[in-house]
C-alpha cells in the first residue's frame, strides 16, 4: 500500500471506522460512513475526485471495488508486468474463454481481446501487450451481453443509454474501411 495511504488506514483504523479491505492490486481501502464510502488509493484521497477517477481508470480495480458492493461482474483476475515476469500470477480459477485488456489505458476497445480460448492464447496476449503496460486485466468472457453507460450527476442516475455496435454487412466491392465511414456517417445524421 502506499505509504500516505497507509497512514490514512491506520488513522482510521485507530479512529474506529468501518473499513472495507482492498486486496494488494488495489493499493486501497474503502471507509464507509452511513451510506456514504469514500476511496483511498495510492495515495489518493476521497477529497479531491482523484481516487475515484483513479480506481475508475483501472478495468481490473473498477471491477474488484463493484463486485466488493454486490454488483454483478465477470469474475476477473489480474497480472502486472512484475508478475508476469517472476511468474507469480494466477488465472486457474477463470474459465475460458476469457477476456484479456490493458487494466489501464484500454478506453474505446483499444488492446482489448475477446474470447480467448484457452491458456496459450491469453499467455501469447500478454508476451505481447505486458512490456507496453503495467498490468493486464483478464475476466470471464460473457457472450450475448447488453452495454450501457450510466450518467451519474451527484449520486442520482440522470442518464442510461444502450451501447449498440455500429455493424456492416460487405458488398463484394468496398473496403471494409469505406463501409464502416458510410455507415457512421449515415448514423451521426
Amino acid at each position: 500500500m502506499h505509504n500516505i495511504t497507509e497512514l490514512y488506514y491506520k488513522s482510521s483504523l485507530e479512529l474506529g471506522l468501518p473499513i472495507i479491505e482492498r486486496d494488494e492490486s488495489i493499493d486501497g481501502f474503502t471507509v464507509v460512513l452511513g451510506k456514504h464510502r469514500y476511496h483511498f488509493r495510492g495515495g489518493f484521497t476521497p477529497y479531491n475526485n482523484v481516487a475515484s477517477v483513479s480506481i475508475g481508470a483501472n478495468k481490473y480495480c473498477t471491477n474488484k471495488v463493484l463486485e466488493s458492493e454486490g454488483i454483478p461482474v465477470p469474475k476477473a483476475s489480474g497480472v502486472t508486468s512484475e508478475q508476469f515476469l517472476e511468474n507469480k500470477w494466477n488465472i486457474d480459477e477463470l474459465q475460458y474463454p476469457v477476456v484479456a485488456k490493458p487494466a489501464v489505458g484500454s478506453a474505446c476497445g483499444h488492446n482489448v481481446v475477446c474470447n480467448l480460448k484457452d491458456k496459450v492464447a491469453l499467455i501469447d496476449y500478454i508476451k505481447r501487450n505486458i512490456k507496453d503496460n503495467e498490468s493486464i486485466s483478464i475476466e470471464e468472457y460473457q457472450a450475448g451481453l447488453r452495454s450501457y453507460r450510466v450518467l451519474v450527476f451527484y449520486g442520482k442516475v440522470i442518464g442510461v443509454v444502450e451501447r449498440i455496435p455500429v455493424q456492416v454487412v460487405g458488398d463484394g466491392e468496398q473496403t471494409i474501411r469505406k463501409l464502416i465511414k458510410e455507415k457512421i456517417l449515415f448514423v451521426s445524421k
